[in-house]
């Protein structure tokens, strides 16, 4: 499955290239002989693309017989970038042991209650008694971006109905939501991937772009150290669950819990220095955001772009314009009069900074190939998911005149 985008029109369009199934072996090769004889029977040129954004799977990343190995052999010049959303994603998936066994009992709790349609009934009815404001857990699944986020949130929130429940049948899982420590926990790792959820949230979507998720990476990764700051000094409130915890029960941070907390947060930051090397350094992009700043440094572009750019940047009229209207429709209005920089710019602009359009285009296809259409054919397939993802509006009236009618006899 391949998106694509482009400018028309003094717009960026992304949509559906096309989408194939690997018959046979699913090796990068294999992956470049699809895309390349799509190219091939549609006169597409590998020069006139700019960027590829791909996962982490090994066909896409290997070096040698990788997919990206492939690529760089027809258009050495392609600027690869791995998914901002999968690497966020495996930055905050490891918790430490502590915190994990802690996972391990929610989702032991959540799996007696949802896996019995018995357990599942009853439960409803004692939430419903006791005026809880959900009668129903929610599962927990590792393939969901958000779904660690929404599951301790739902059990802090049911903790009371959740440990009359389990206090007859599962007496050691009622017993751990008595526990002060347990419940500490808990209620931090709830806080913590609430906030992870609303980062995840602000990654996705449709016309984003590498500065536009950087930046928000970086305002993230701020967030945290400025947690975990705090935290060495006695503060929870910023961690809301745990606060209501503490201050309801009257109960003071352990140090065992400070402990865990801290050092999760630090090795959280770890991570994504890991994953994001350049979140530290200054972004020698910025001048495609501030175009009219004179503390930023150009010394990366060409001499002909920084003759335009410095023109643009003492322009009054087009500081106004700047502030009016979208930034890439900015950069793309400057094109005849500065074309240097304004190609430098778009460059950076259009390429794609996640695989968000790849993975709401498989919930369609999973959707529209389902066990009753399990015979569907690969155009019929491919035409479904095009009306499915694309965002052309149709002109039927044209659609209409082209067809033949077949009126009754």
């Amino acid at each position: 499955m391949v998106f694509v985008r482009y400018q028309y029109n003094l717009e960026i369009n992304e949509d559906l290239l096309f989408c194939e199934t690997l018959s046979e072996t699913t090796k990068g090769i294999d992956i470049f002989k699809k895309v390349n004889d799509f190219f091939i029977i549609n006169e597409l040129d590998w020069t006139k693309c700019v960027g590829v954004c791909k996962d982490g799977a090994a066909a896409m990343t290997g070096r040698i017989s990788g997919f990206k190995a492939e690529v760089m052999k027809v258009s050495p010049d392609i600027r690869f970038v791995h998914c901002i959303i999968h690497r966020e994603h495996l930055t905050f998936r490891k918790i430490g042991c502590e915190l994990n066994s802690i996972m391990n009992d929610v989702v032991s709790m959540v799996n007696f209650v949802k896996t019995r349609a018995l357990n599942s009934r009853l439960f409803k009815i004692l939430c419903e008694d006791m005026g809880s404001n959900h009668n129903t857990l929610l599962f927990h699944t590792d393939v969901r971006w958000l779904s660690r986020g929404k599951v301790l949130k739902r059990v802090i929130e049911q903790s009371d109905e959740l440990r009359i429940f389990l206090r007859d049948i599962k007496p050691d899982l009622s017993a751990l939501l008595s526990n002060e420590k347990w419940m500490c926990l808990t209620s931090y790792l709830a806080d913590f991937f609430d906030k992870v959820n609303e980062l995840n949230l602000s990654l996705q979507g449709k016309s984003t772009n590498i500065l536009i998720l950087t930046s928000k990476l970086q305002a993230f990764k701020q967030k945290l150290s400025s947690w975990l700051n705090a935290f060495k000094n006695g503060d929870s409130s910023m961690f809301t669950s745990l606060h209501d915890f503490l201050t309801v029960n009257e109960l003071s941070m352990t140090t065992s819990v400070s402990s865990i907390i801290t050092d999760h947060l630090s090795s959280v930051l770890k991570f994504l220095s890991e994953y994001f090397p350049n979140l530290n350094k200054n972004n020698e992009d910025d001048w495609v955001n501030k175009p009219f700043s004179i503390s930023l440094k150009y010394d990366h572009i060409s001499w002909a772009a920084k003759e335009q750019l410095i023109e643009i940047r003492e322009d009054s009229t087009l500081e106004t314009e700047f502030n009016e209207k979208e930034l890439t429709e900015f950069w793309l209005r400057r094109q005849q009069e500065y074309p240097v920089i304004s190609k430098a710019a778009l460059l950076i602009l259009i390429p794609f900074a996640s695989t968000y359009l790849c993975e709401t285009a498989f919930s369609q296809l999973q959707i529209i190939k389902n066990k009753h259409r399990s015979c569907i054919s690969q155009q019929s397939l491919e035409s479904n998911l095009r009306i499915s993802v694309s965002n052309i509006t149709p002109d039927i009236n044209m659609l209409c005149e082209n067809m033949q009618a077949q009126p009754s006899h």
